[in-house]
Order: structure tokens, then C-alpha cells, then sequence
């Protein structure tokens, strides 16, 4: 168990954070896939709208608490607080990276 981030993993969690979509959307392939809360997200554009939504809606907070890198998939484990009824709770962002950026996130409670 690690709680150690690589430079682009802790950027992610950085910026997620932080709310800033712009930044986040640069972190996407163009064609990445975020899927969260029985939704899909296809492209940068439309991921960045997600982000914000989300803040606006929860207003969350991500905290690691375990990553695993593997050759296919990365998975951030932590836990959200925010103001969603439940909070907090524990996440894991499931990421699928290619060539620095992120073709796909799953997120799954």
C-alpha cells in the first residue's frame, strides 16, 4: 500500500481539487472517457463540464489514501467529503493512461 504520487497522478488530484477545469481538460486525451454516478463523459470539453458540475453540485474534496500502478490500469484510492448526503466516503478513481494523459476514468464508490 502507497499513498505516494507520481508528478501527473498528484497533478490530477491537484487540479481536481482545486476545480480548475481548464487545467483538468489539458490531463485528457480528446477522446477519453470519464464515467461517474451512471453517467459518460466523452472528450476534454465535455469532462471539464463534469468537473464543474460536480464542484458546484458537492463541493468535494479527494483525499488518497492507497495508489496502484499497473501496466494497463491505475487506481487511486481515497476518500470524498464534500456536501453530499453520506460524506464522506471512500472512492477509487480507476484511470487507464496513455502517453501522459488520461484515455479513461471510472469512478466507483
Amino acid at each position: 500500500m502507497s499513498t505516494v504520487l507520481n508528478p501527473f497522478l498528484a497533478l490530477y488530484v491537484a487540479i481536481m481539487n482545486a476545480n480548475d477545469g481548464p487545467a483538468f481538460e489539458t490531463l485528457f486525451t480528446s477522446d477519453a472517457i470519464v464515467k461517474d454516478e451512471g453517467h459518460e463523459y466523452r472528450g476534454a470539453s465535455a469532462i471539464g463540464g463534469w468537473l464543474a458540475e460536480v464542484h458546484r453540485k458537492y463541493r468535494p474534496v479527494f483525499e488518497v489514501t492507497d495508489v496502484s500502478e499497473g501496466s494497463d490500469e491505475t487506481v487511486i484510492n481515497g476518500v470524498v467529503a464534500g456536501t453530499f448526503e453520506g460524506s464522506p466516503i471512500d472512492i477509487c478513481h480507476h484511470l487507464t493512461i496513455v502517453d501522459r494523459r488520461i484515455a479513461a476514468l471510472t469512478i466507483r464508490g
